[in-house]
């Protein structure tokens, strides 16, 4: 009897180990898959970027797609159509990655030809008659008055505003040659500048009257309005982010390149202007709280793996200790049954 009571005790003891085993092995396993789902959840969470279609509203932006599809092909060989005056279009990207810099400049591109090409109309038919001097520019220097008309710029002739810049956006220069009509007199006027200055559009101190919304950006002015931007907004945004947000600015601004004679008023159906200047605030705010969003979720999950790590050593301390008694429960349990075995024998 009390032999039967030793192997019931070595019995229940492998019993409870064993159960004790499975039990740590069970939290290990556990806290194991809980790691394994924090380190994907990690590697999924990503900044949300900005969209275009949230920008201009998802109703309009729907409109907008809608035109696109119905848009007639163009068919060189059977519609004549004016030869619109030569202006210089940014390089479309699609989908491209590009660097910092690079980006940026795109970016920029992309707004002087959607403001450009949203100008156009005005500047093809207002004369360019000189409206005002900037005090102290080389163009009132080289004698250029007020009310003067631009008759030629070089060996251009020109019919409007659109025509004066197109001729230095083409073939900017150092030394401007301009006839122009003054009192009923043809006179020619050279516009000289500092030592390697190139006139190009909007530095030659020259003003047009232009209404509000009429502008010209140059690509001389696109270069120092991306050098502007990064120092007023790319100052803002932690440095290993700065690419990821200029290459969305891009996107958006080539679609506002592409879109924008398109965007319309959704009750007037009046085709309305979207400033640059907006699109560009708004995604530097959308941004920005995405970021921070991104950097809240991120503590979170990080405090969630710390915790779970922890968790993780206690499992294994647990799974160590079972283990260790389990070996000491089947040892017992193997010594009482050989001696049982030697007994009878």
């Amino acid at each position: 009897m009390p032999n039967e009571s030793k192997r019931s005790i070595h019995v229940w003891f492998l019993g409870f180990a064993s159960i004790l085993l499975v039990v740590a092995l069970g939290v290990l396993f556990n806290a194991a898959s809980d790691l394994t789902e924090a380190a994907v959840n990690f590697k999924n969470l990503t900044v949300k970027q900005p969209r275009f279609a949230d920008f201009v509203g998802p109703q309009r932006y729907e409109l907008l797609m809608k035109k696109i599809s119905k848009r007639p092909p163009t068919n060189n060989l059977t519609e004549k159509t004016p030869a619109p005056e030569p202006v210089k279009a940014p390089t479309p990207v699609g989908d491209q990655r590009l660097e910092l810099d690079p980006a940026v400049q795109k970016t920029f591109e992309f707004f002087a030809d959607y403001e450009n090409k949203l100008s156009r109309p005005s500047l093809q038919i207002i004369k360019p008659v000189v409206a005002a001097l900037e005090p102290g520019s080389f163009a009132e220097l080289s004698g250029v008055k007020k009310d003067d008309i631009i008759i030629s710029v070089g060996e251009t002739k020109l019919e409007s505003v659109m025509g004066f810049y197109s001729a230095l956006s083409e073939k900017p220069v150092s030394e401007l040659a301009m006839r122009v009509s003054r009192d009923k007199r043809e006179l020619n006027l050279f516009i000289r500048g500092s030592k390697g200055m190139i006139f190009s559009g909007n530095n030659t101190g020259i003003k047009f009257a232009l209404p509000q919304d009429v502008i010209y950006i140059t690509e001389q002015d696109a270069k120092k309005l991306a050098e502007q931007y990064k120092a007023d907004f790319m100052s803002t945004i932690p440095a290993d982010w700065r690419a990821d947000a200029a290459n969305n600015l891009m996107q958006m601004a080539q679609q506002l390149s592409n879109l924008g004679r398109d965007i319309v008023d959704l009750n007037s159906a009046k085709p309305i202007r979207v400033k640059s200047s907006d699109l560009i605030a708004w995604q530097h705010k959308r941004w920005t709280e995405s970021l921070e969003d991104y950097f809240s979720q991120r503590r979170v999950l990080e405090n969630k793996v710390i915790d779970i790590l922890s968790g993780l050593g206690d499992a294994a301390s647990g799974f160590v200790a079972a283990l260790l008694l389990f070996g000491i429960a089947l040892l017992s349990y193997l010594y009482s049954r050989s001696s049982r075995q030697k007994s009878s024998a």
